[in-house]
């Protein structure tokens, strides 16, 4: 939710009771059908279509025309299995083997030039902080948040090193 951080109450993004009181109107106004036909007639037109879909994969199991599942044995001893991919399938398309590797906070860098992403990040606390917030601290935030794990020697060693970008304040940031 935007501005959640901001100490707001859910409610202040509600409608107001007042506005509610002329529902149909709203949803008419919001135009999704799906919330204007009864509950009743929604949940019939969902229900008929998973059952078209359940039809349709049956079939396909039934007639072996799904590459990914193998039919076996016959009448009422016929079962079926996913198929696995073996571990000499490649599992990334060739196209990615002919990208050099980026590290993420490279890729992260570039991110935030071009769309200004870092800029949107706030402090927690606002109203108590007398400096604007650090996008070498919020990106250092991003990366270890991911990466690295509490009681490990990688926690370790970027604990350690960490003084050198000022990251030392990271957990009051």
């Amino acid at each position: 939710m935007q501005h959640s951080n901001e100490f707001r109450r859910f409610e202040d993004d509600l409608i107001s009771d007042v506005r509610w009181a002329q529902r149909d109107a709203v949803l008419k106004e919001v135009g999704a059908p799906l919330l204007q036909a009864p509950i009743e007639e929604t949940l019939k037109t969902l229900r008929d279509a998973l059952e078209i879909r359940f039809d349709e994969v049956n079939r396909r199991i039934q007639e072996s025309t799904n590459q990914h599942i193998k039919v076996s044995g016959r009448a009422d001893k016929r079962r079926w299995k996913l198929i696995y991919p073996t571990a000499g399938e490649p599992v990334n398309s060739s196209f990615y083997s002919q990208l050099p590797g980026v590290g993420i906070a490279d890729l992260l860098w570039f991110v935030a030039a071009k769309t200004g992403f870092l800029g949107s990040f706030t402090h927690v606390l606002d109203r108590y902080v007398k400096h604007a917030p650090d996008p070498r601290q919020i990106l250092a935030c991003m990366v270890s948040s991911c990466t690295l794990r509490p009681n490990t020697d990688l926690w370790d060693r970027w604990a350690r090193s960490a003084a050198w970008t000022g990251m030392i304040r990271l957990p009051w940031t």
